[in-house]
């Protein structure tokens, strides 16, 4: 069943993995500024004054244009979706956008229109209840069933995120609990004879400082007095322990539609070169974080501009101009126009 609540507190803020895939998915989405448009005759020109950029700039008080966005791509990553209040004046006119929490929202189904919302907020006996026409509705994927809720990132993740939390967890009560040795020393005695438990704790005493540590590692090891030594327990290479977990890493990467070398996994990590982290950047923009800005836009547009601009030329558009995993290549059009100068093809 859907838990948002369960998704921050055992996803989001308890593996690093997805702490760092949704940190990166909402700041790559937040760093496009949102521009309005009027197009005129097929050439775009930019209202720098337009009241609804005015607004996205500076959403509410205690946020402005790239915040604002970050908090509601981090919602939509996480519970699937975000839904954004708009507040207005007493004139009616849009004068502040909050992002809502997720888990207090619960959608209230219209025929054939636009689900309401009730905001249960703690402390408060009654939902406060808005109307379709006062919130903006963002998600970060759609649902089979086109539910409202969406699906996000995450709860795509969510049977590998476990898998990772129960070997996170293992791990850690492993070493907890003293771990177990992977050795055994077996003493060599007389039939009949029995060791004291002063003679056991002598002998390991003994190895122990003799023979423990890094330092000690590399000299021989002498086993007078050692008939055996037996093997106790597993390493964690047995175990698959790396393999399982480079598994499941991948497989959060590939829901979240992040190249593994972008967030340092072992995997991505030994397979990484300088080359090719450019082309991975360039590849997440295009793969994953530019149809989430087709979304957002849509929904901005349908839900924000037409409260403060009626034309049908005028339009939103990202802004990627200052993303430098979406700028041409300088040193490959370089090498082209020195190779079209010397070919005839480009003259000074």
């Amino acid at each position: 069943d859907r838990n948002v609540a369960l998704y921050g507190e055992d996803g989001y803020r308890k593996l690093a993995l997805i702490f760092r895939c949704v940190g990166i998915t909402a700041n790559a989405i937040a760093a496009a500024h949102l521009l309005v448009k009027e197009d005129l005759d097929g050439k775009e020109e930019t209202i720098r004054d337009h009241p609804m950029r005015q607004l996205v700039v500076r959403p509410n008080p205690q946020m402005r244009e790239r915040r604002f966005l970050s908090i509601v791509g981090m919602l939509t990553t996480v519970a699937g979706f975000c839904v954004v209040e708009k507040v207005r004046s007493p004139a009616g006119r849009v004068v502040e956008l909050w992002p809502l929490r997720p888990d207090w929202c619960k959608q209230v189904p219209r025929q054939n229109a636009a689900p309401d919302w009730e905001y249960r907020v703690p402390g408060f006996v009654e939902p406060f209840r808005l109307k379709a026409a006062d919130v903006l509705h963002f998600t970060y994927a759609d649902r089979p069933d086109l539910s409202p809720y969406g699906a996000g990132a995450l709860e795509a993740a969510l049977r590998e995120l476990g898998l990772l939390n129960t070997m996170t967890d293992f791990l850690k009560a492993f070493f907890d609990g003293g771990a177990m040795p992977v050795y055994g020393l077996v003493p060599d005695l007389q039939p009949g004879e029995r060791m004291t438990q002063a003679d056991v704790d002598l002998v390991r005493d003994k190895w122990v400082r003799r023979h423990g540590g890094l330092q000690n590692a590399v000299e021989p090891a002498i086993l007078q007095s050692i008939k055996d030594v037996k093997r106790l327990s597993f390493d964690f290479d047995e175990l698959a322990f790396t393999d399982l977990r480079d598994v499941s890493e991948l497989a959060i990467c590939q829901a979240f539609g992040i190249p593994p070398g972008l967030v340092g996994v072992r995997f991505g990590l030994e397979r990484n070169t300088m080359a090719n982290n450019a082309e991975q950047r360039r590849s997440f923009y295009e793969d994953t974080i530019q149809p989430l800005w087709d979304r957002f836009d849509d929904i901005l547009t349908l839900g924000l501009l037409t409260e403060f601009d009626q034309r049908p030329n005028v339009l939103l558009d990202f802004d990627t101009s200052d993303i430098p995993a979406l700028q041409e290549d300088r040193n490959a059009r370089a090498t082209w126009v020195v190779q079209a100068t010397l070919g005839g093809a480009v003259s000074y």
